[in-house]
């Protein structure tokens, strides 16, 4: 399971409205870093959170059980995906200036160069 959950994202969204009293996307954004989600569905989810009822926004609980019964919103979470990066810091070793990126976009580049050895 490696999307994001209704909990998740009424844990965010209660942060943020007990902060600000409503949610805006870029708070999501921020919020949100450690997930990959396409832009336009941060002003979709705030916008719909924002539209629940006042009684659903007074606890975490309540903001849960509305996530989870908007059927918008959970097609949204399951496009949600964890991001992963991984660095390798190559910096005086025989493999300087190489950088191995394995994420979940599959991406995986390697610019070796070779040392010299000193005689």
């Amino acid at each position: 399971m490696n999307f994001l959950t209704s909990a998740i994202l009424s844990g965010v969204a209660w942060d943020i409205i007990k902060s600000w009293g409503h949610i805006k996307s870029e708070h999501l954004k921020h919020k949100l870093q450690d997930w990959i989600i396409d832009e336009k569905y941060y002003e979709t989810i705030a916008i719909k959170i924002n539209e629940f009822p006042d009684e659903y926004k007074k606890s975490v609980k309540f903001l849960e059980a509305a996530i989870d019964e908007d059927t918008d919103l959970q097609n949204i979470l399951k496009l949600a995906k964890a991001s992963t990066v991984s660095i390798q810091n190559n910096s005086g070793s025989e493999f300087n200036n190489s950088t191995i990126v394995n994420n979940n976009s599959g991406v995986i580049n390697n610019n070796f160069t070779q040392k010299k050895k000193l005689k």
